[in-house]
């Protein structure tokens, strides 16, 4: 934990998380945290906290089948939406609305195994996540508001890791973030009305 002015040192959080995944994590107010891992058994579990870190909730169930790391973004103040791949292979979603975890839902898709979704959020009502399909491919799907659109095929590369997203501040611009052939970064931008950017390597 960075505090703006120096690093933390290392503290458990305790829970039991599944071999080769790792936590997603989001916020969406200041002092407010949102963990969430794939526990031993399988199961989504979240951890919060309202105070910047000094102090945790305990673990929650949230059920589910993962099979694989969660990501997790925040559109505003109690919205939290969290994404993982499924027993099936497909993306399966979550949402936190303000006063209840919705059920899950699939979200279909084909993922490639051992590889996590990666999400962001432009503003209320937006969610975009990205994976890594069979075909190596990154594939882009996204919510509107009021429904999911289909999947987008972002040709161009071949992906040899799962993908993370950001969003600039204040922006609709979202840039990606993968590993190519050869283990090089690659960057691939795209800005609201206007379309993907292309991928680049300059941040390699």
């Amino acid at each position: 934990m960075n505090d703006g002015v120096s690093w933390s040192n290392w503290h458990s959080l305790g829970g039991q998380i599944a071999s080769a995944t790792g936590p997603g994590a989001c916020s969406w107010s200041q002092g407010r945290l949102d963990l969430f891992v794939e526990g031993t058994n399988g199961v989504l579990y979240h951890k919060w906290s309202t105070d910047g870190g000094t102090s945790w909730s305990g673990w929650q169930n949230l059920g589910g089948v993962l099979t694989s790391s969660p990501a997790a973004c925040a559109w505003s103040a109690n919205r939290v939406d969290v994404f993982a791949r499924g027993a099936n292979g497909a993306l399966w979603h979550k949402a936190w609305t303000g006063t209840t975890w919705s059920t899950w839902q699939s979200l279909g898709g084909v993922i490639m195994a051992n590889t996590a979704p990666g999400a962001c959020s432009w503003g209320s009502g937006r969610l975009d996540v990205f994976v890594q399909g069979t075909d190596s491919g990154l594939w882009h799907k996204w919510y509107s508001g009021n429904s999911w659109s289909g999947w987008e095929n972002v040709s161009g590369l071949s992906l040899t890791s799962s993908p993370a997203a950001a969003v600039w501040p204040q922006s609709t611009t979202i840039d990606v973030y993968v590993l190519g052939p050869s283990g090089v970064m690659w960057e691939n931008s795209y800005s609201q009305g206007f379309s993907w950017s292309g991928w680049t390597n300059n941040v390699s």
